[in-house]
């Protein structure tokens, strides 16, 4: 997967972007089935001066580990991940109601 990406940007540097009038990138993510997220990507670069026209296509799969999600179209992060998370916001919350809000209402 790093060689398709390296050749990617390899073959886009080469590209005339410099003298391009028009630059359109679009990229395109969805899961193709519960565990593969495809990405595909498009660049175009069109040079009117030297009548030139360069189009690109890639497309990458990447294997999930966790699942595909969908909606987000995108790979599932690991459960431990939510945990820190909400044991983040928990202390985060026990912290200003300690040493902001109590101390106000105290007062």
């Amino acid at each position: 997967m790093m060689k398709k990406t390296i050749l990617t940007f390899l073959i886009l540097l080469s590209l005339p972007v410099a003298l391009a009038q028009n630059f359109v990138y679009a990229q395109n993510d969805y899961c193709s089935d519960n565990t593969t997220l495809i990405h595909t990507r498009q660049v175009v670069v069109k040079v009117p001066e030297r009548n030139i026209t360069r189009t690109i296509n890639t497309t990458e799969e990447e294997y999930c580990i966790m699942g595909c999600d969908p909606e987000r179209n995108a790979c599932n992060f690991p459960q431990w991940i939510y945990l820190f998370v909400i044991m983040g916001v928990i202390v985060a919350s026990y912290l200003v109601f300690k040493f902001v809000i109590y101390p106000m209402v105290r007062r």
